[in-house]
């Protein structure tokens, strides 16, 4: 009998039924759980140029004692441990954001800093993430810092929706916040800047040679040409003027229609070497066709998907292996 009655109260309660399906969830979250295994996943849409190496990232609650180097600060009960120190899972993040929006690696000035505090507050029916970082850009040769600037980022959620998949969304949007500030970008282009400058000075050499080149040459041409053929023969260059004038327009035409048809079959090459070009810098496999101007590209425990338009290939997001499969 009381047994029923707790069915019937569980039935005609949606908050009962709530937290018993709650519950679970709670406990992979707890310290009853052995540390959970992150692997982050970039999925950052923007463009970065430049070059930098990433250093390390102190983290301010656990160097103080606050929490553990591999826990994650939240105001629930029980704790998250993570399978490592949260300045190197933080680390990972970072490189792999900086990889993926274009920003060469392993080159350059060295970016580190310390995270003051990645705060889960959990305490209630919803949940408020807080990623607070100082990032700091060390100029190249020593001296003065190039760049010291704390980005905070602020997110609010539902409580028990993919907490990792947020936690994951949340350090993506905070790091998005550094690669936005144009001071930032201009320490890691310190390298960028010259490659830019040879840029334009091949761009200026070319325009230039081809403009004189056309210009004398019609006029030499033109000039001994109808010198001798009123001297030769009047007659016979009249009609021979005629059909050399239309086949003269003739294959015009025909050139600019071959290109385009040519073009479709190179194109396709030319997308899967640039596609493979982006795989590589991401350091990622071989790419393969998915779709018309789209590949994708293995890189371990997820996927690039690779988008090529306009002669340009770009990193768009990642893809779940297992969906790949």
């Amino acid at each position: 009998m009381a047994q029923e009655n707790e069915d019937e109260d569980m039935a005609g309660d949606p908050m009962k039924r709530f937290v018993l399906i709650a519950a679970p969830l709670t406990l992979a979250l707890t310290g009853c759980a052995p540390p959970i295994t992150l692997n982050y996943a970039p999925s950052s849409t923007m463009i970065v140029s430049g070059s930098e190496q990433v250093g390390t990232f102190k983290y301010t609650p656990g160097d103080s004692g606050k929490v553990k180097e591999n826990q994650l600060r939240n105001t629930a009960l029980g704790n998250i441990m993570i399978d490592r120190n949260v300045g190197d899972y933080f680390k990972q993040a970072f490189f792999e954001e900086s990889r993926f929006v274009g920003i060469k690696m392993d080159q350059g000035p060295l970016v580190h800093g310390t995270i003051n505090d990645l705060l889960i507050d959990d305490l209630g029916y919803s949940v408020d993430w807080t990623l607070d970082v100082t990032y700091v850009v060390d100029t190249v040769g020593g001296g003065a810092s190039c760049y010291n600037q704390q980005k905070v980022f602020k997110k609010h959620t539902a409580k028990f929706v993919n907490a990792f998949g947020t936690l994951n969304e949340v350090i993506k949007d905070g790091i998005e916040e550094v690669f936005k500030d144009s001071a930032f970008v201009s320490c890691i282009q310190g390298h960028a800047g010259s490659s830019g400058i040879a840029i334009a000075t091949v761009a200026n050499t070319v325009t230039p040679t081809p403009t004189p080149t056309p210009t004398p040459t019609p006029t030499q041409a033109s000039a001994p040409a109808p010198a001798p053929a009123p001297a030769s023969v009047a007659t016979t260059t009249l009609p021979a003027a005629d059909p050399s004038s239309a086949p003269a327009a003739n294959p015009e035409p025909a050139q600019q229609v071959t290109p385009v048809v040519a073009a479709s079959a190179p194109d396709g090459d030319a997308n899967l070497a640039l596609a493979q070009s982006v795989a590589n810098g991401l350091g990622c496999g071989a790419v393969q066709a998915n779709g018309g101007t789209t590949f994708t590209a293995p890189c371990g425990s997820y996927s690039v998907l690779i988008d090529c338009n306009g002669g340009q290939c770009r990193p768009m997001h990642t893809v779940s292996a297992k969906h790949d499969e």
